[in-house]
């Protein structure tokens, strides 16, 4: 049976939303089937899309991401420079204080870098 055109757009955006969350804070989907409390085989299959969850399982899962549930299902009209901002976010919550400070410089000095040279 063929899934509906919105069904299909919603699973998809789902797969992705959790599979890019998932890697920015790094961990397996065997880690957030564990938190989850699911099967790393529902993981997989959601991050292709080819599973439709229930609300307790969206609700878990987005509990396990640190994310909002709506979050999950939010159709992007496209991607943006807030959208990998975010995902930069959420990779740089996982630093240590020290190396967290160290990233933070080096993307200031080269905001600066890159600015100074529009600026010449």
């Amino acid at each position: 049976m063929r899934k509906q055109p919105q069904l299909k757009e919603m699973l998809d955006t789902l797969a992705g939303h959790i599979r890019v969350r998932r890697k920015a804070i790094g961990i397996t989907q065997e880690q957030l089937a564990e938190q989850a409390g699911l099967s790393p085989n529902y993981i997989a299959r959601l991050e292709i899309g080819s599973n439709t969850p229930s609300l307790p399982a969206l609700i878990s899962i987005s509990k396990a991401l640190g994310m909002q549930t709506f979050e999950l299902l939010t159709v992007e009209t496209g991607y943006t420079w807030m959208n990998k901002a975010q995902e930069i976010a959420w990779l740089l919550e996982s630093l240590k204080k020290d190396d967290l400070e160290y990233v933070l410089d080096q993307l200031q000095a080269t905001v600066r870098y890159i600015k100074s040279k529009h600026e010449s």
